[in-house]
């Protein structure tokens, strides 16, 4: 049987001071860490993990209808509980103008700039290409973690796992391995048009956590005046992730 002792960190809404003394009181096996700083993985005891990146642009977008519509407000962010105020009191233009000169915006386009991407026990996967081919990325994801049985991971046994999995039950026993079948299938339940009520990838909800599901949005809410402030802020971050090869887009 192959069970884990798993937690989720996000260091805005659960701060955890002492990271490495967390994992080891705990027990943690797998742990989601939301918005690491690389100073603060270096104290973690030897691990292999991956790194999800975004297009920062994308992610403004995704940030202004989050913090205006569906994020809900906590006491412990203040920045934010100011900024949806704001937000509800300006056009969208000015929004997400604001959005981003948001400090938290800001810090977080600071680690993506900076963070080390060749570090061999950290794999970066782009949100681009998990959109694109959720099932590969995931397996390969996994196998790089040391985690995914690769027994059933020939093209052939792919593609009948995937039938397979369209055409699941309802009723299904807890999974006793990590195959690539049972990997698979965990894609396929969190599907975006099941997490978002039905509605296809690219049909937008502005309420819903699970906005539009697409890449490249920002193409549809960019004017000029929102290309001129994110160049000269923050175009050097879409340089470092291989999003643009200067600044003429």
């Amino acid at each position: 049987m192959l069970t884990w002792n798993y937690a989720k960190i996000n260091q805005i809404e659960k701060p955890v001071s002492n990271i490495k003394k967390y994992i080891t009181t705990n027990a943690i096996d797998f742990l989601a860490y939301e918005n690491p700083t690389i100073d603060v993985l270096q104290k973690i005891p030897s691990f292999k993990g991956f790194v999800t990146v975004r297009d920062p642009r994308d992610i403004c977008v995704s940030a202004y209808f989050s913090h205006v519509n569906s994020h809900p407000v906590m006491d412990c962010w203040q920045q934010h509980k100011k900024l949806k105020e704001q937000l509800g009191k300006v056009s969208f233009e000015e929004g997400l103008l604001l959005e981003m000169a948001f400090p938290f915006t800001k810090n977080l386009f600071s680690i993506m700039r900076d963070w080390p991407y060749e570090l061999p026990y950290i794999r970066t996967v782009k949100m681009e290409d998990l959109i694109h081919d959720p099932y590969q990325e995931i397996i390969e994801l996994f196998q790089f973690l040391n985690i995914a049985d690769t027994n059933t991971s020939t093209h052939k046994e792919f593609i009948r796992a995937l039938k397979k999995i369209l055409n699941i039950s309802k009723k299904r026993s807890k999974y006793n391995t990590l195959s690539i079948e049972n990997l698979l299938e965990i894609v396929y339940q969190n599907r975006f048009s099941k997490l978002s009520g039905g509605r296809k990838r690219g049909e937008e909800d502005q309420f819903h956590h699970y906005r539009k599901g697409i890449s490249g949005d920002w193409k549809n809410y960019f004017n000029e005046v929102h290309k001129k402030k994110f160049k000269a802020e923050f175009n050097d971050v879409l340089l470092a992730l291989d999003y643009e090869h200067d600044d003429s887009w």
